[in-house]
């Protein structure tokens, strides 16, 4: 889904002020943890894979 797209339906839940737009790189967790002035262990990382045609989301910490 494109980002447009996704805003708009969190937009559309009420939810449109939670998504943050940042003017740093969030490509790696550490870059993410500085931008966010977080921990890298505060980061969702997320790592995605097919299987057998399905896809599948694993969503762990950012030091995992």
């Amino acid at each position: 889904m494109a980002f447009e797209q996704a805003k708009q339906d969190l937009e559309a839940k009420g939810l449109g002020e939670r998504i943050l737009v940042l003017d740093q790189s969030s490509a790696t967790v550490q870059a993410a943890a500085d931008a966010l002035g977080c921990e890298p262990r505060q980061i969702a990382k997320t790592m995605s894979f097919l299987v057998q045609d399905e896809p599948i989301l694993v969503v762990m910490a950012g030091d995992a």
